[in-house]
């Protein structure tokens, strides 16, 4: 696991944070979503499966290593 220090309202607080790869399967309510690494080049959040939508701090500290979640289709 890694651990990093975030920022909430002010105040630092230590997280785990879970190392993210390329293609690595995510279960997140109900459904599967898998890890891909995002263009340097392109926004942070584009071609996001979650783009426009709330994400809560498991998807964030994957989002921060880089990553964005695209649909499992099997």
């Amino acid at each position: 696991l890694i651990y990093n220090i975030i920022r909430i309202m002010g105040k630092r607080k230590l997280v785990k944070i879970e190392p993210a790869y390329s293609g690595k399967y995510i279960d997140y309510k109900g459904s599967t979503y898998q890890l891909v690494q995002t263009e340097t080049s392109s926004k942070y959040c584009e071609g996001c499966a979650f783009y426009n939508k709330k994400c809560d701090d498991k998807l964030v500290s994957y989002c921060r290593q880089g990553f964005i979640f695209k649909k499992a289709e099997f």
